[in-house]
């Protein structure tokens, strides 16, 4: 079983945490389908597809795009997180939500692509 708290760096270099409160908010707030998909939350943060400038927190969020075989929900969904950025008196970033998502979209800042991973091959 995977530990609900844990902490994952990011590809733009900085690490990023979630706390177990932070994910009994994402669970009880709307997202239960995320209560078995942890692992998925983690891969989006450490192996993301694109990462996005949020658009009404520009200087503070970032939105992340992943995708899971560990998935519930498929890997036909992203695993859309949304992070808080480190600031001067964090120097970590921290989960600030996290669900499934058909589409590369809500939240995120045009022109504000930040992240997109690199294809092999």
């Amino acid at each position: 079983m995977s530990q609900k708290t844990f902490e994952a760096k990011t590809p733009l270099g900085y690490t990023v945490s979630c706390t177990d409160q932070t994910w009994d908010h994402i669970v009880t707030h709307g997202h239960l389908v995320m209560e078995k998909n942890v692992d998925a939350l983690r891969d989006a943060v450490e192996d993301p597809i694109y990462i996005f400038e949020s658009c009404d927190y520009p200087e503070s969020r970032q939105i992340f795009f992943g995708r899971s075989s560990t998935a519930t929900y498929g890997e036909k969904f992203f695993t859309k997180v949304v992070v808080e950025m480190p600031n001067e008196y964090n120097e970590k970033g921290e989960i600030v939500s996290a669900w499934p998502e058909k589409k590369i979209k809500g939240g995120i800042s045009i022109g504000g692509l930040r992240y997109v991973k690199p294809r092999l091959g």
